[in-house]
């Protein structure tokens, strides 16, 4: 079988753990990158071993030898260009979150549907081993019924022109952290008896009047009681992301849930025993890529576009409870 072919848009800082580091172990081809500054693209293709490059996103995105479009832009970005790529025929691993907002959201779901593409959002976490095998102690039921999901993530504060500080650009505290405790929460419907209800959502903005949350705390409730929270800072003075389970029986918590190559250790503490497991610290990035393409090659989609919607829904719900507005969407 002939090796798949990746574009890049942009040679942002993610790229190379993102898709550069993942693509050299599989059949796949970096074929091209795409950069707002031609001659960045030139050398970055040149560092990483890429095939060409393209002078614009739009020249890429028409190459009618790529297969695979990597969305790697501002999150502002993302649902336009995602869009194109996907009208142009191509297939789509894009970062989270996928979109600005709920709209944007449904038109980009819309399309996709529409055509023979497939667009997967970037919830790298949910393909690690340290993610699995968490799951696999929920279902049977080592810790009893699960009663509270609390989940920390804190990063330290990025340069004052990072986009993510960027309204126009969809910035914030809820779209670069928040997405991944809201897709969380969706994937636990099955212990909620039905799906999370934002109960409350409290932001501080990084200045007043910006628009752009630094820090967000929110609460989800479900049908049966079980308890969501989790608290989001990008103005933090260290990294830590991670994850507590409580059951009537015990308790799971991950170290990092979502950079397990930088620790991968599960606690698990019952009534009877406290153990820790080390599940490996492969890159999720590189087990995220690998289900992609399983995807293309056996259709076995690995995260549903009404996920990766329902998450941008309660996104939206956060920031209006917030009384802040939901991002805007880039026309372009």
């Amino acid at each position: 079988m002939s090796k798949f072919k990746i574009g890049v848009l942009s040679t942002a800082r993610i790229v190379e753990l993102g898709i550069v580091l993942p693509a050299k172990s599989m059949n796949v081809e970096l074929y091209s990158v795409a950069a707002r500054d031609p001659e960045k693209a030139r050398k970055f293709a040149k560092q990483h071993n890429f095939t060409r490059y393209h002078n614009t996103y739009q020249q890429l995105i028409d190459d009618p030898k790529i297969d695979i479009i990597y969305n790697p832009l501002p999150n502002g970005l993302h649902g336009p260009w995602n869009i194109k790529a996907i009208k142009s025929g191509k297939h789509v691993l894009t970062e989270k979150p996928f979109s600005s907002n709920e709209s944007e959201a449904s038109t980009i779901c819309e399309i996709v549907r529409s055509t023979n593409s497939f667009l997967m959002e970037g919830f790298h976490y949910s393909f690690h081993p340290v993610w699995i095998r968490i799951n696999e102690l929920l279902n049977i039921g080592v810790i009893g019924k699960l009663k509270k999901i609390n989940i920390v993530m804190i990063m330290p504060e990025a340069p004052v022109h990072d986009p993510r500080w960027s309204l126009e650009l969809a910035g914030g505290a809820l779209m670069d952290l928040g997405c991944y405790a809201m897709h969380i929460f969706n994937r636990l419907i099955s212990f909620g008896g039905g799906g999370p209800q934002i109960y409350k959502c409290r932001t501080h903005e990084r200045l007043k009047n910006s628009g752009v949350d630094e820090k967000a705390d929110v609460i989800v409730n479900y049908p049966n009681g079980l308890i969501g929270t989790v608290h989001c800072d990008m103005g933090g003075d260290r990294i830590e992301f991670t994850i507590e389970f409580i059951g009537e029986k015990g308790r799971i918590f991950a170290f990092n849930f979502l950079h397990p190559h930088m620790d991968d250790r599960i606690l698990i503490e019952t009534n009877q025993t406290t153990v820790i497991e080390k599940l490996g610290k492969t890159y999720s990035y590189t087990h995220q890529l690998q289900s992609f393409l399983d995807y293309l090659q056996h259709s076995i989609s690995p995260i549903p576009l009404d996920e990766s919607l329902e998450t941008m829904k309660l996104i939206d719900i956060c920031y209006r409870l917030a009384k802040m507005e939901p991002r805007p969407t880039i026309v372009m």
